[in-house]
């Protein structure tokens, strides 16, 4: 049960959230292509679910520490630097980020079920 809860029982914000980008992309999508045909709802799930899969992925990978150069990069400009180098930063990031752990995993999750409904569609 542990494991369901860590990565399944998050903020429910961010599960309105995944579920606010998934609605949006999939009302432009049908906005643009119409909605008079069953393949645009298809299409508009599928492409709605992915963006959200992308966006956990693309979170994911910000979790686990890609983008820390250029937050270090950033953090330099100034006069008073609160990290002594690159190593230091990326040791408190890492320590910051262990208390928020599978932060992405809403967005994977609501944009799979995005996408399962958008392959029962095609069914």
């Amino acid at each position: 049960m542990t494991w369901f809860r860590k990565l399944f029982l998050h903020s429910l914000v961010r599960y309105i959230v995944a579920f606010a980008i998934c609605a949006t992309f999939s009302l432009v999508y049908l906005i643009i292509n119409g909605w008079n045909y069953k393949i645009y709802y298809v299409d508009a799930f599928t492409v709605g679910g992915s963006i959200s899969v992308l966006f956990g992925g693309l979170v994911l990978v910000t979790y686990l520490g890609a983008f820390d150069t250029f937050g270090y990069a950033f953090s330099t400009f100034g006069r008073n630097r609160k990290y002594k180098d690159l190593v230091d930063y990326t040791e408190k990031k890492k320590i910051k980020r262990g208390k928020n752990r599978f932060i992405f995993m809403p967005y994977i999750t609501v944009g799979v079920i995005f996408i399962i409904v958008g392959l029962i569609f095609l069914i």
